[in-house]
């Protein structure tokens, strides 16, 4: 394995969930962000980058983002994939995404070839080995012994990279997790979630800035037969949770809850682009009377009201009022407030 360049940019344990706690994923929707590639277009959420497209690509199509060599890579450093466009995470705050993966190449004759999920602090479509950040990445390489297919994390400076951890890769298709945690400054990534879990700190000592692009690439190295999309792709990404910034982002309010997201994510009611989930300036009204948290004050919520009055413990939730008593008063509010709630 070569420590600079795309030589290794082991590719492809590709993300979703996480060891931390459910309770993070977001109110009512299954992720802050996502890409099921269904519509066979890259859309606008995503940049494309290349070294040379016409020989190895990143392409939507078969209802996953799959990688095709048009060529045999006979020397040659290729790097294909998709770069967030117009949002990144917060690298201050803790995330979690997943990506479903299949590769199963064409044996290098003398290099590798890979997936890979990248966290870049920098990027430049223009240059797109040249990032700072992290790779976790699969696939397989052969230097002129047997094929070894592989998993490893990398670090990365400005297109020079330091292993960070080298483990066999006994499967062909799995789903990846890579979860952070902003605190300790640790990312971690696991097939099963919970299990045999591999963690490496120091991230954001690489760079100077806070927040990230996220991506999904291919890669190829030295003299590697080319290889059709269906031996490589990648599928569902899914952001679990997580808090993104950039100038495509907004605030998404449902029930009581909000997150910061796309348009084109929002499965509740979109803000607009710029505005935030600070709910004491311009954020989500909160809509206390939906006990149930499902968009509307109905009869799901006057079955909660009726089922703790007379409630005086101090924590019931049905105590609007917040008296101390669940009564009359708060059956009053359910019903003045009757109907969507105004979000």
């Amino acid at each position: 394995m070569k420590n600079a360049g795309l030589m290794s940019f082991l590719g492809a344990v590709l993300p979703v969930c996480s060891l931390m706690s459910t309770a993070q994923v977001v109110h009512g929707q299954g992720c802050v962000l996502s890409e099921d590639c269904s519509d066979n277009l890259i859309g606008s959420k995503w940049d494309t980058a290349a070294t040379n497209p016409s020989s190895y690509q990143c392409v939507e199509q078969n209802g996953r983002l799959e990688f095709p060599a048009l060529t045999e890579n006979l020397g040659g450093q290729l790097f294909a994939g998709v770069i967030s466009n117009g949002w990144k995470i917060n690298m201050l705050k803790d995330w979690m995404v997943s990506v479903e993966y299949y590769l199963d190449f064409n044996s290098p004759t003398y290099g590798d070839t890979g997936l890979g999920f990248v966290v870049a602090f920098d990027f430049d479509t223009a240059q797109p080995t040249q990032f700072t950040g992290y790779s976790l990445s699969g696939g397989i390489e052969n230097y002129g012994f047997s094929d070894y297919p592989f998993e490893a994390v990398r670090f990365w400076q400005g297109g020079t990279s330091t292993l960070q951890s080298l483990a066999y890769r006994s499967y062909t298709q799995s789903t990846v997790y890579v979860w952070y945690d902003a605190d300790s400054d640790c990312i971690s990534h696991s097939d099963i979630p919970g299990l045999a879990a591999v963690t490496v700190c120091g991230l954001r000592n690489l760079s100077g800035l806070t927040t990230a692009h996220l991506g999904m690439i291919g890669y190829s190295f030295g003299l590697v037969p080319a290889t059709p999309g269906s031996q490589s792709w990648g599928d569902n990404f899914c952001l679990m949770y997580g808090e993104l910034v950039g100038e495509s982002v907004g605030a998404c309010c449902m029930g009581d809850g909000c997150i910061q997201t796309l348009v084109d994510e929002c499965a509740g009611n979109w803000l607009g682009v710029g505005t935030t989930c600070d709910l004491n300036g311009t954020g989500c009204v909160v809509c206390e009377s939906d006990l149930d948290s499902n968009g509307q004050v109905d009869g799901a919520d006057l079955t909660i009201i009726l089922s703790q009055w007379g409630c005086t413990s101090g924590a019931c939730s049905a105590d609007l009022n917040d008296d101390g008593l669940v009564d009359g008063a708060d059956l009053t509010i359910i019903l003045a407030s009757w109907g969507a709630c105004d979000l």
